[in-house]
């Protein structure tokens, strides 16, 4: 078994910018990954990884070594910093994807590895 140490905690909060974070965790995890107000996120399993993240926006990371810039491996992992007012801005002219965009307004696509 592999011991993971407390590696600091901050707050995502500012960096969310219209990004729904309930949305983004609660899509592809299981009840004992997020129970509606926190859930747990995959950042490495290389050099094991973790991040209890918050729905507030509060984050607390885990790992083997607390190596490298765990903190924005989680923003790049949830997708907090991608742009997708293009795509927004075409959906909103789109038959098919105009409900779509207005219903998951705020979602974003988790980054992880396959395996």
């Amino acid at each position: 078994m592999v011991e993971l140490k407390y590696c600091g905690s901050f707050n995502i909060g500012s960096e969310l910018r219209g990004v729904d974070l309930e949305k983004v965790l609660a899509t592809y995890n299981f009840s004992y990954w997020f129970n509606g107000e926190a859930a747990w996120v995959v950042l490495s399993t290389d050099d094991p990884a973790v991040a209890l993240v918050k729905t507030s926006g509060q984050v607390e990371l885990y790992g083997t070594s607390c190596s490298g810039d765990l903190a924005e491996k989680l923003l790049r992992v949830l997708g907090i910093k991608e742009d997708l007012s293009k795509f927004y801005e075409l959906a909103s002219t789109d038959v098919l994807l105009t409900q779509f965009a207005k219903e998951f307004k705020g979602w974003r696509l988790r980054s992880a590895p396959l395996w």
